[in-house]
């Protein structure tokens, strides 16, 4: 995907520097052609590679009549271009959720230890526990120890609570008083919460309940690639001389990205339910 391009490891982010959790960013290849060559270019528009779905070109086209322009008291159209670049920006971590949640292939499997299911997987002191070790027990095919430690826990919105009462707690009410009562488990991950992972109307395969557990960038659970490396999305102003026909100032923004699952070992997924 990088086109022989080296991977360059972030920092875990989540939406807003449209950066995923745990993932390593990379380029695309120059010569890669995003979207079709001449194809017009129209307001909403995300044009992909025939057969290469997770790569894809968010642009965006606005045009503002003059008159709306003058008679902008509010100044309501200054941040137009902000705008734009934001959504732009909110593009990348759409897709990079969608490929996350539709796991292609056997990415999230039994078979690969990476992926739990049961009543016994809500998100709970003892699931989280079982996670990381699934996570740090991951082995190479001779058996190898990789040294993979997770770093992230991601949760959709429903499970902040649960999340937070896990990571932050000094101690652990437990029925039998004589098991110690610290948390072994207090910021043993830090918490990402991405809204989502739940959010139906939009991506397939989401669920309130589900959580996920990922290593750092540098074991590259997810890529996420930029053409030519270029990492924000190009803003374009059109003045009122752009058309000689037509009395408006427009803006373009567009923005190349393409996203894809790597290494299986790096992240975890538990159902949270049977």
């Amino acid at each position: 995907m990088g086109g022989g391009h080296g991977v360059v490891a972030v920092e875990p982010k989540l939406p807003g520097a449209g950066r995923p959790v745990g993932a390593a960013v990379a380029d695309l290849a120059i010569d890669t052609p995003v979207s079709a060559e001449g194809h017009i270019l129209r307001p909403g528009a995300r044009h992909v590679r025939p057969g290469q779905e997770h790569l894809a070109s968010d642009i965006e086209v606005i045009g503002i009549d003059r008159r709306d322009i003058i008679n902008d008291d509010l100044s309501l159209f200054d941040d137009t271009a902000r705008s734009l670049g934001r959504s732009a920006m909110r593009a990348v971590s759409d897709l990079v959720y969608r490929v996350l949640l539709a796991g292609a292939g056997e990415f999230f499997s039994a078979g690969h230890g990476n992926y739990a299911v049961g009543a016994d997987t809500a998100l709970s002191l003892a699931a989280l526990d079982a996670g990381i070790t699934k996570m740090m027990s991951q082995r190479d095919d001779e058996g190898r120890d990789l040294d993979i430690r997770p770093k992230v826990l991601l949760v959709p919105p429903e499970l902040t609570q649960t999340a937070k009462e896990l990571l932050t707690s000094d101690f652990i009410q437990r029925a039998n008083s004589d098991l110690p009562t610290g948390n072994a488990l207090k910021n043993v991950v830090s918490l990402e919460v991405e809204p989502r992972l739940s959010n139906s109307l939009r991506f397939s395969g989401t669920s309130p309940k589900a959580w996920y557990l990922f290593a750092g960038p540098q074991d590259a659970a997810v890529i996420v690639a930029f053409l030519q490396g270029k990492q924000s999305p190009t803003v374009e102003f059109f003045g009122f001389d752009a058309d000689p026909n037509v009395l408006a100032a427009h803006w373009r923004v567009y923005f190349d990205f393409g996203c894809a699952l790597a290494d299986y070992r790096a992240a975890y997924k538990a159902k949270g339910e049977a």
